[in-house]
């Protein structure tokens, strides 16, 4: 093993740039044709990865956020925990711009 990526998405992107061999999902093999790579089914079966979903609170009530989140759980194998409760997250306070010295001036 030469290396991992933290996305299959991008192994067939590092793959056409090199002489290496790599695993893609089923869903990246489309991708992977379309750069030019060759692709076949593996002839072993190999264990269901997990997957999970994170989104930040403040989309909890996001419709297009519950939209994915209901098609995941609808294509994805395994846990399918319940939606959070829609709570209001509050927009973080943000600090006021700094108000730029005369020149010349001195600031502390």
């Amino acid at each position: 093993m030469v290396g991992s990526v933290g996305s299959f998405s991008a192994s067939p992107f590092i793959l056409r740039e090199s002489d290496l061999v790599g695993l893609v999902t089923t869903q990246a093999g489309p991708l992977a044709s379309a750069l030019g790579l060759k692709t076949f089914e593996l002839p072993l079966d190999l264990p269901v990865l997990p997957f999970d979903i994170a989104w930040h609170p403040r989309h909890d009530a996001g419709p297009a956020h519950a939209w994915l989140r209901r098609c995941a759980r609808e294509i994805l194998p395994g846990r399918r925990p319940a939606d959070p409760v829609p709570a209001p997250v509050p927009e973080p306070a943000r600090a006021p711009a700094p108000v730029p010295a005369e020149p010349g001036r001195r600031t502390h």
